[in-house]
């Protein structure tokens, strides 16, 4: 029986979100990750929810692909959205050429074997830090990063970085969704 290959779908933002002080200002994340100037992307692990780290690690099985997409207008309007990337393994690239052949995907670049994966961080604002797990390896290595690190590696200024941030709860974890092979 042939295994069904799961599709779980991240979004970018186009523009900067309406809390932040360059609201509606274009991001250009897609063109960094293209540039590699974003190598990664800071996400809230939201409660009731299966974590990124459980997705990525499917992706990383071939039981599923990463769709990395951007909405055209305003988030969940009659806009829609832009696949922009779909991220898997070479197990599903046949799946991810059957994907490219539809309207919905046709525009999306498929990346193959990009060393995806995930981390776990905990942001440390009092010391303007982040504290980063590393568990690939068989071992459990912490470390902190400055908010200027991790900013910069997420495509963004330290200023932007923090005011993107700033409305979060620093007091639970967060993860880091790595598109290349680097990692913290």
């Amino acid at each position: 029986m042939k295994q069904k290959i799961k599709i779980y779908r991240m979004s970018i933002a186009r523009v900067f979100p309406a809390t932040h002080p360059r609201a509606g200002g274009l991001t250009h994340f897609a063109q960094a990750i293209i540039q590699a100037k974003k190598i990664h992307t800071v996400r809230a692990i939201k409660p009731n929810s299966k974590t990124w780290n459980d997705k990525i690690h499917e992706v990383l099985d071939g039981k599923a692909v990463l769709v990395v997409y951007q909405w055209n207008g305003k988030p969940y309007s009659s806009d829609g959205c832009t696949n922009q990337f779909v991220f898997g393994t070479n197990q599903t690239q046949g799946f991810i050429n059957e994907l490219l052949k539809s309207d919905k995907y046709r525009y999306a670049i498929p990346v193959i074997d990009s060393g995806i994966g995930v981390q776990k961080a905990l942001f440390i604002d009092e010391l303007g830090c982040i504290s980063v797990v590393n568990t690939e390896h068989a071992e459990v290595n912490i470390n902190e990063y400055y908010y200027s690190t991790i900013a910069r590696n997420d495509g963004l200024s330290l200023e932007d970085f923090k005011a993107w941030f700033a409305d979060n709860d620093f007091s639970k974890p967060f993860e880091i969704i790595h598109f290349t092979e680097f990692r913290y």
